[in-house]
């Protein structure tokens, strides 16, 4: 495997669970090979920006040794297309390849909506608007990314999305349109993969923003992260506060699948 360094622009985050695995497993070799369950998956990072391909796939291998079938991939327009209709997928590549040669099915994260943020998109895009930002650009890249992915089966086109329109109301009927055009011409071509929305169940709870998440529970399901917090995002739950929280995601969304 090659030793080069590689520089991953896709988040840093430690796997806490992977670290478990480690500590409580010392010899992996002997512990029996666990059947990959697809409903199961790890946000695989690494502890920093900067390592091996060789460490790379170790981490990968161990977290695929705990029986997930499944990781969320974080892929950004800026870094996938710098330059209208060309595609750089050097970066990407390598990391479908780990999932793929891991027998893991991928969940991409391409979110234009990042909370209140819009993006990063590319410099020839801009810093568009909502109504801005251009059907048939977006899935015109998705496809690309689709077509060119088959173990991605599960996209996210926005996360936190509450926080965006939580004082942008306004807007959410433009963010309606354009995820519905963009859903009805990416099924056109890839049917079977899962289409929707996230949302931060703590922010969603803590704000009263039920409404929000009602309103654009669109295409296949719903996706929901979750922190223990309160409204200063200080962890105060206790774990059956938490477990009623979750609870609560029936109540908003009873008909969407999550």
């Amino acid at each position: 495997m090659d030793r080069k360094i590689l520089g991953i622009s896709v988040g840093v985050t430690v796997v806490i669970v992977i670290i478990v695995v480690m500590l409580f497993t010392p010899n992996l070799e002997s512990t029996p090979i666990q059947k990959h369950n697809e409903k199961i998956g790890l946000v695989i990072n690494t502890p920093h920006s900067a390592i091996s391909l060789q460490d790379l796939n170790q981490i990968y291998s161990d977290a695929s040794s705990t029986g997930i079938g499944r990781s969320n991939v974080y892929l950004f327009w800026n870094i996938i297309e710098p330059v209208k209709g060309e595609y750089d997928w050097k970066q990407s590549d390598v990391l479908m390849s780990f999932n793929k040669n891991n027998d893991l099915k991928v969940t991409l994260f391409f979110s234009v909506i990042n909370g209140e943020t819009l993006g990063p998109f590319p410099n020839w895009i801009g810093k568009p608007s909502l109504n801005a930002i251009g059907e048939d650009r977006l899935v015109n890249v998705l496809d690309a990314i689709l077509s060119r992915y088959d173990i991605v089966d599960t996209v996210v086109i926005a996360g936190e999305t509450e926080s965006q329109f939580r004082y942008h109301e306004q807007n959410m009927p433009v963010y309606k349109e354009l995820f519905n055009g963009v859903y009805s011409k990416l099924k056109e071509k890839h049917p079977d993969v899962q289409i929707g929305n996230g949302f931060a169940l703590h922010n969603v709870l803590n704000k009263n923003l039920e409404h929000i998440v009602s309103d654009l529970a669109l295409g296949d399901f719903v996706a929901f992260s979750y922190f223990p917090v309160d409204t200063l995002n200080d962890i105060v739950k206790t774990p059956q506060e938490a477990k009623e929280d979750l609870q609560k995601i029936f109540e908003i969304i009873p008909d969407k699948k999550i």
